[in-house]
């Protein structure tokens, strides 16, 4: 699953991998340059796993992005069916996928009213890198840079996750 995060998600996720010893930070960048190299593992099937997971957990639990808190699923078989590789519906509870929605909009009303664009559309693991690379990626954001734009994703891939994500909640 691609993961579609905004600006502050990602700054946040940053700040905290980036306290990891140094050792631990070389092993996630290695795995996030992987990922990037592979097109963000656009067309691979099955898609890799996060580069945050570590022996199958995840590395930033306690401050994981909304989207990996709002999916949950009422099956586990289509679940190990699609770890397994199989593209197969997941069938889960509406009600956090509704609270991470309105969380968003919350949060993007806040940064406008700051003057600052909440950066959703971002593709989490190569914005994410991007704001390993760089020491200074949050006070630039906030200085109004465009610094995850090559993280954005194309405005008719973000409308297809949208549309994709309306359907769920409706039917």
């Amino acid at each position: 699953m691609m993961l579609i995060v905004d600006a502050p998600t990602v700054l946040q996720v940053a700040a905290m991998v980036s306290t990891w010893t140094p050792l631990r930070l070389v092993e996630v960048k290695s795995r996030i340059a992987a990922y990037r190299a592979d097109n963000c593992a656009v067309n691979t099937v099955p898609r890799p796993p996060c580069p945050l997971l570590v022996d199958g957990k995840c590395s930033v639990y306690q401050i994981r992005p909304l989207v990996c808190r709002a999916h949950n699923s009422t099956d586990v078989a289509p679940c190990r069916l699609r770890h397994g590789g199989m593209d197969v519906a997941i069938e889960g509870e509406l009600a956090p996928l509704e609270a991470k929605v309105a969380v968003e909009a919350g949060l993007a009303s806040a940064l406008k009213a700051r003057h600052l664009d909440h950066g959703f559309g971002l593709e989490f693991t190569s914005a994410l890198g991007i704001a390993l690379d760089d020491p200074d990626a949050t006070r630039r954001w906030v200085s109004g840079e465009d610094i995850f734009a090559p993280a954005r994703l194309p405005a008719h891939v973000l409308q297809l996750y949208l549309d994709q994500a309306e359907q769920g909640r409706s039917g």
